[in-house]
């Protein structure tokens, strides 16, 4: 079994993100009371989130096929993939619809 794991990765010069002092510090890391509020985040926009796509099922198999053909690169062979943080399944449904075996994972209870 493969892991993919695709998130958004916080911009180190942007607000939310580590951060460096003037004097040099090292990178300090978010507020750790973010963390507890994003499942809430996200569950309020689990029933809306299909609809940034213009076209959900183009978008669910284009993302399947191009996700498959890293896969194919990367790992030949592996048919199985875990999907970690998931939320609606966008790239799960379309390995799924690849072949693949997938289990997804998410923090939102939300499905």
């Amino acid at each position: 079994m493969i892991g993919i794991c695709l998130a958004d990765t916080p911009d180190p010069g942007r607000a939310g993100g580590a951060s460096s002092g003037k004097d040099g510090d090292r990178a300090r890391p978010r507020d750790p009371g973010r963390v507890t509020r994003m499942p809430g985040f996200y569950d309020q926009l689990a029933p809306l989130y299909h609809l940034i796509y213009h076209d959900w099922d183009a978008s669910i198999r284009r993302q399947g096929e191009q996700l498959a053909a890293v896969i194919e690169a990367e790992w030949p062979g592996s048919r199985s993939v875990l999907d970690v943080s998931c939320g609606i399944g966008t790239q799960a449904i379309g390995l799924a619809m690849q072949g693949y075996s997938v289990s997804g994972s998410d923090i939102s209870e939300k499905r």
